[in-house]
């Protein structure tokens, strides 16, 4: 039995579509998008729920995302920056800031899928991040988070402690 859903109830043209049909499409992350607009993070689990049905869009392509909030911590917007392959994607801290920018973003939670399923970050996730969190530094935009998803699981950075410690490092280099 395939479970369908109405997802245009308020228009004329009425169609019953399957969940996953609606996922694959993006019609399901754009509503989850706007569903979540103006809500605020609670935890890293709340993050993730969110996360994954944006992250089942892409299975078998490594998709960067960047989660923009305001000074409340309320989510702006969540937009997919940077898309790669099956084992990396390039990403570019300048072009984060410019979009924190342009949405007026006080603040920044970033997260990437890894389609091998290992949500464990690698050295490259590390070395971006820190990159990452020492540019909004330097524009004074507040990093709070670093999410890996992968194989229905998900890997925290700021739980495992590691967004502190690089916060550490950053402000007594820059400082």
């Amino acid at each position: 039995m395939q479970k369908t859903m109405n997802l245009f109830a308020s228009t004329r043209n009425t169609r019953q579509v399957s969940f996953k049909e609606a996922l694959l499409s993006g019609e399901l992350a754009g509503m989850v998008n706007e569903s979540v607009r103006g809500e605020e993070i609670s935890s890293p689990e709340t993050l993730y729920n969110i996360l994954k049905p944006l992250m089942a869009q892409h299975p078998t392509t490594e998709k960067f995302y960047c989660l923009f909030l305001n000074a409340k911590n309320e989510i702006l917007s969540i937009d997919i920056l940077f898309s790669g392959t099956i084992s990396g994607c390039s990403v570019y801290p300048r072009e984060i800031i410019k979009a924190c920018l342009d949405k007026g973003a006080a603040a920044l939670i970033v997260a990437h899928n890894h389609p091998s399923g290992d949500i464990n970050p690698s050295k490259c996730d590390k070395e971006i991040t820190k990159k990452i969190m020492a540019a909004c530094y330097v524009m004074g935009i507040q990093f709070h988070e670093h999410v890996i998803c992968g194989a229905g699981a998900f890997c925290s950075m700021a739980a495992k402690g590691m967004v502190p410690q690089l916060k550490t490092e950053i402000k007594d280099l820059l400082s």
